[in-house]
Parts: C-alpha cells; sequence; structure tokens
C-alpha cells in the first residue's frame, strides 16, 4: 500500500546553495510550533509562522495594548514588518482572538503567503527560517511531494499532500492532509473510519483548540503512516470528533508541528511546491507521556497556566477542569520559572507533579504523575 506521490527531484549540477540564501531569521520552536521574534511598526512582536494560514493577523489585546490602528480600508505601506534584517512592508493586517487560541508568544500570524518572494527552508533541528532567492534550484538531497493548493476562500493558498494511515489488517485510510505548521499536534484525522478502533484509548477533552474546532479527540495507536516515499511505523496521531464540516469536506486532517519538525522543509509559493527530507530529529511519536493535562503560557495576561485541555484515561487524575490557572509548580511560583523546564517535567515517566490551581476564587493543590497511556 505503499504511495507514489512522491517525485525525487533530481539536479543534473552541483549547486552552492548558500549562494543564494538572502536571510536567516532565527525561530523559537514553543510545543512544537515556530515562533519569529520582530518588530511590526517598531513595536517589538511575536509572530507564529503558520503554514495552515493565509495572510498577516495581530491579536486584538495586543493591537489594544500597543495602540496601533488598523486602517478600515487598505492603505498602502501601512505596515512595517521587521525579523533582523529582512523588512517587508504590508498595506494590511486582520485583528482576531489569537492570545485565546495559543497563549502569550501569539501576538501575530503570518501565514504561507508572506515569504512568496523568497524560497523558504524550515530548519527544524538548527532552528532557523532560511530565505533563498526565488530563482535558487534545490538541491537534490531533498523529494518534491505532490501538493495541491486550495482556491477556495475558506482554506485559500494553502498545501495539502498525500498520506496513507494503516491503523490495522482492517481500518486504512488514504487522503488530503494539510501542511500546518501552526497545530502542534502529530497528525489529526478528520474523516470518518471504515471500522472502530479500540475504545479504551484516551481522549483528549479541549477549549478554544482552533478555530475549526478540534476541542475532542481520540488518541489512536497506528501500525504505519505513507509519508514522503517513507514507511513510519506504530506512530500515535489523534482522530478528531468536531472539526468544522466545511473544513472536514474538503481535507482528511493536518500534519502538525509534532511530526514535521522530523523534517526540513522547502516551500516554493509561487510554483506551489513543497520539498523534504528527513532531518536527525528522529522524535517521532509513538509513545505517550503525560500527566493528563494540556496548558498554554498565560502568565502575561493572566498571572498563569492556563489548562486548555485534559487527556482522559483511566490511569491518569481527573481532578483538574477546564480553565483552571496553575500558579505555582512543585512549590514554585510558575511566573518565575522557565516554560520549558515546566514543560519537560510532564516528559519524565513516574515523575509526581504537585500543582496550586486558581479555580475561580479558590486554590486547589492537586499532584498528577506522569504515565505512559500508549
Amino acid at each position: 500500500m505503499r504511495l507514489t506521490t512522491t517525485v525525487l527531484f533530481i539536479l543534473s549540477f552541483a549547486l552552492n546553495v548558500n549562494s543564494q540564501l538572502k536571510y536567516s531569521i532565527p525561530f523559537e520552536l514553543i510545543d512544537y510550533r515556530i515562533y519569529l521574534k520582530g518588530t511590526i511598526n517598531e513595536v517589538e512582536c511575536s509572530f507564529l509562522y503558520d503554514t495552515g494560514d493565509f495572510g498577516v493577523a495581530l491579536d486584538k489585546l495586543f493591537i489594544e495594548k500597543n495602540g496601533i490602528e488598523i486602517p478600515k480600508y487598505a492603505k498602502k505601506n501601512v505596515f512595517l514588518i521587521r525579523f533582523n534584517n529582512f523588512e517587508k512592508q504590508l498595506s494590511s493586517v486582520t485583528s482576531q482572538d489569537i492570545n485565546i487560541i495559543g497563549g502569550n508568544s501569539d501576538e501575530g500570524v503570518i501565514g504561507i503567503d508572506f515569504f512568496k518572494d523568497f524560497i523558504v527552508e524550515i530548519d527544524y533541528e538548527q532552528q532557523v527560517l532560511k530565505l533563498f532567492d526565488i530563482n535558487t534550484k534545490i538541491d537534490n538531497s531533498y523529494s518534491e511531494v505532490e501538493t495541491n493548493q486550495f482556491k477556495g476562500l475558506i482554506l485559500y493558498g494553502r498545501f495539502t499532500t498525500k498520506l496513507e494511515i494503516v491503523f490495522n489488517e482492517n481500518s486504512c485510510l488514504n487522503g488530503d492532509f494539510l501542511f500546518d505548521t501552526g497545530s502542534g499536534r502529530n497528525i489529526t484525522i478528520f474523516s470518518q473510519l471504515d471500522s472502530n478502533l479500540d475504545s479504551e484509548n484516551p481522549i483528549r477533552k479541549g477549549m478554544n483548540s482552533s478555530y475549526h474546532g478540534n476541542n475532542i479527540s481520540e488518541f489512536i495507536k497506528t501500525k504505519e503512516v505513507f509519508f514522503n516515499n517513507g514507511s513510519f511505523l506504530n506512530l500515535i496521531v489523534d482522530r478528531s470528533f468536531d472539526t468544522n464540516k466545511e473544513v472536514a469536506n474538503r481535507i482528511d486532517g493536518v500534519i502538525g508541528g509534532q511530526f514535521l519538525q522530523n523534517f526540513n522543509i522547502i516551500l516554493n509559493y509561487t510554483k506551489h511546491a513543497v520539498y523534504l527530507k528527513q532531518n536527525n530529529n528522529d522524535n517521532f511519536t509513538k509513545e505517550m507521556l503525560t500527566d493528563g493535562i494540556i496548558y498554554r503560557d498565560r502568565r502575561k495576561d493572566l498571572g498563569g497556566l492556563l489548562v486548555s485541555a485534559k487527556i482522559e484515561h483511566e490511569l491518569l487524575n481527573d481532578k483538574f477542569k477546564l480553565g483552571d490557572l496553575i500558579l505555582e509548580i512543585n512549590g514554585n511560583k510558575v511566573v518565575e520559572l522557565d516554560y520549558f523546564y515546566m514543560r519537560n517535567l510532564q516528559l519524565v515517566e513516574g515523575n509526581k507533579i504537585h500543582y496550586k490551581v486558581l479555580r475561580k476564587r479558590k486554590k486547589i493543590d492537586i499532584v498528577t504523575e506522569v504515565l505512559k497511556v500508549m
């Protein structure tokens, strides 16, 4: 059942690709999502680089806090965005509730078309976005992936590719999946499956997971996933039960940053082309370690970590509620702790984590244990 949708892009001559490198923009990978530190009209801003989005948007609270004016009608060169020595002028940006979907790092979003005048390489290993001259030839270590680019308004300009997922001998899915660096998940399925799977699988229940739903999903252990001319065994994916129907009718799911981090990706937006090669991260999701909660960094505006999702499983503590605000971890105030340190506590099997939580006006102590549930 191996897919044949990936074609090797072969060059007949050697290429010194560095000679055509125009800009290098470092990024921070937070919860498998790409964030670029820059400015808009000289105001510091953290932008999510989201290949599952189009255009440029700013968070409503960020706009209000920094007194940024958005004209009712587009005006030439009203906005200037800078990343290091790269800069681009825009006639318009949109205003969205970005912070509520992400966290304090989500002050703005730049979509897949933003760097359309360049060939873009996403280097997950070095955590840098590289912008090459638009006429740069692609190195033959990359393979070209067969893609489709949407013209319909709801998914305009995004890329999809074919993906084959084998669950067991009786269940298999071939479909069109969106390249989505804005998703921190692994592979998320929107389509209905032919047969019922294990009813004891962990369930994810969240709030404000995306603009298209995806608040309720089931984690599934796959037998094999075929992608980019490769085969990947025993991956964990999730199947959404509440995706917006208009989106689910157009695509079968998304390939998120948790999976994409294992590849270097080249995007040529003008030619509607995507190229990939597997990197050395080798961090495919084959097991699930969790203490049962997923939170977002809301320390700047709410003073704590907002519990945005719960993993329900018979082995896990079920005392958390969506919307709880974590104030302390292991006796330390979260506003004084490094975010990655706190996240890593949830990745060590057997860790017991002591949380102090604010629920409405009441403070509650909750202890969890990191367990392997898949």
